[in-house]
């Protein structure tokens, strides 16, 4: 049996139709108590419940859950902390103790962006208070055998926020301002689905990593995205991330990791 830690966000949801296909066995946990059922476990990461994972055995365990806004994080990092290092170490110790393979999905952002393509294996850097906890609960998990840590870059679907806004805007004939100087190094859900079957599979133990090769700015990504739905380029007006948000931190300057051979 499988279980997906974090089944309301858009990897776990998509993991569920995927493995649903397949005809896999599997539970999908919830925080909202409203949608829990026998399929649907409810696991809390603030109020430390989880009850299915204590009277379970489950060999395959995808860590989705937590609070993965960058400024959320930086705006309250005191609770983003307790749900998302606390909380999810806990969580962590349960599973271990029921020899689950966890696979703890992370991000690009425990790199300080200083250069592109970063190998699995070079020390984390992260400059923003999402990927210190990321960084952090890193490291604690590569300290048991049989787990996986998986960095992504940035996952693009139709459900993004940034576009959904962008479409509404250019649709009612506005403007979008999208950053020149901030990059992305663009990945798929079908691949991060891929690469999970692949993980599980093959036993893929240690940090792994999926990225784009190619690095693009928001910039060039709001343009392929406005002729990708037949929309006008004229309504995109580029601007510098330094000019918005004076006096903040300058953006990362890189954001693509190096692909893990075994898993791509």
């Amino acid at each position: 049996m499988r279980i997906i830690i974090g089944g309301d966000s858009t990897i776990g949801r998509a993991l569920s139709y995927s493995w649903k296909e397949k005809g896999i066995s599997f539970q999908s946990s919830t925080r909202k108590p409203n949608l829990v059922n026998p399929q649907r476990p409810l696991i809390d990461l603030d109020s430390k419940e989880w009850k299915e994972i204590k009277e379970n055995k489950f060999n395959i365990g995808v860590l989705c859950a937590g609070i993965t806004s960058i400024d959320k994080c930086e705006k309250d990092p005191v609770f983003s902390k307790k749900v998302n290092v606390e909380g999810r170490k806990e969580l962590v110790n349960e599973l271990i103790e029921k020899k689950t393979h966890i696979i703890m999905l992370s991000s690009n952002q425990v790199f300080d962006g200083s250069k592109k393509l970063v190998e699995a294996q070079e020390p984390t850097s992260p400059i923003s208070e999402y990927g210190k906890q990321n960084a952090e609960l890193e490291e604690y998990i590569l300290n048991f055998p049989k787990t996986t840590v998986f960095r992504l870059t940035k996952v693009i679907h139709n459900n993004l926020s940034i576009l959904k806004d962008w479409k509404e805007k250019l649709e009612s004939g506005q403007e979008i301002f999208p950053f020149k100087d901030l990059t992305l190094a663009p990945i798929s859900l079908k691949q991060v689905m891929q690469s999970i079957e692949k993980i599980i599979t093959n036993k893929a133990y240690g940090i792994k990593q999926l990225s784009a090769e190619n690095e693009i700015s928001y910039e060039q990504f709001a343009y392929d995205f406005c002729r990708q739905i037949g929309l006008d380029t004229r309504l995109v007006s580029p601007i510098n991330f330094k000019d918005k948000f004076k006096g903040s931190t300058a953006p990362p300057e890189h954001s693509s990791l190096r692909t893990s051979d075994d898993i791509h």
